[in-house]
């Protein structure tokens, strides 16, 4: 029993190092399109474009921000789903995931014994970016 708690032990560390060896990464993958869209020179850029122009830009804006708002209505959705399902991995499902991130929960006993789907809980707090549209059963630890 030692042996495998050591092992267990180990592995995690092992885990846990190169998560943040990795961690800058993620924060450079995630772009919020609103800062995008409230940009100063591109709002100086957007003002010399023509009437039809901007309406045609006005509409995309609204699209940006109809996603950004789904976004985030999924990752509260997803947090929520792994409080109480995280086991199943449920919430990954709700981030973008394949049915198969399931069996990976089930065959793995609930995310190697319920470790797993805390992480992913804490995760989705922190930043949930990482996790949408992410297939790969470690996706915490990418």
């Amino acid at each position: 029993m030692k042996k495998i708690m050591l092992l267990v032990c180990l592995f995690m560390g092992n885990v846990l190092f190169s998560y943040a060896a990795s961690s800058n990464d993620h924060q450079a993958r995630s772009i919020d399109l609103t800062t995008i869209t409230k940009n100063p020179e591109l709002e100086s850029l957007l003002s010399k474009t023509t009437p039809k122009q901007q309406k045609k830009i006005e509409k995309l804006k609204q699209k940006i921000e109809k996603a950004s708002a789904k976004k985030r209505a999924s990752a509260g959705l997803a947090i929520v789903a792994c409080f109480f399902l995280g086991w199943l991995g449920i919430h990954r499902l709700v981030m973008g995931g394949t049915p198969l991130l399931i069996l990976g929960y089930l065959l793995t006993a609930g995310g190697f014994f319920g470790i797993l789907p805390l992480i992913d809980f804490i995760r989705l707090i922190i930043n949930p970016a990482p996790y949408e549209g992410n297939n790969k059963l470690f996706a915490a630890f990418m």
